[in-house]
């Protein structure tokens, strides 16, 4: 075999692990970006639902300053009614939002 031949015979050679390695190298570094992006999706679909409570109580309080503003005291007294039935709906029928509530409670 000439000399040259032989020669690119061994790059050949040396080529196809490291090939090898390079496509298990990518799937693996696809597989990491694809679990990155979930977390990704994750994290942003809870921090969407964590603004959504943040702007309701903006909203709700800024319904309640209005109505004050206004003197509307049966208004307002209908407002925190419908409040408190809320938030005792939410206790009564979940057991996760009691743990949830002692939870944030305890760390005050």
């Amino acid at each position: 075999m000439p000399e040259g031949a032989q020669g690119n015979h061994r790059v050949a050679s040396l080529l196809v692990p490291f090939h090898t390695y390079q496509v298990k190298r990518l799937t693996v570094t696809g597989h990491t970006k694809d679990e990155t992006f979930k977390c990704i999706l994750q994290l942003r679909k809870l921090h969407d639902q964590e603004s959504s409570c943040y702007y309701q109580c903006r909203s709700l309080l800024k319904n309640a300053r209005k109505l004050a503003q206004k003197k509307d005291v049966a208004a307002l007294g209908e407002l925190s009614c419908g409040q408190i039935d809320r938030f005792m709906s939410q206790w009564n029928n979940s057991k996760a939002f009691r743990d949830e509530y002692d939870h944030m409670i305890k760390e005050l």
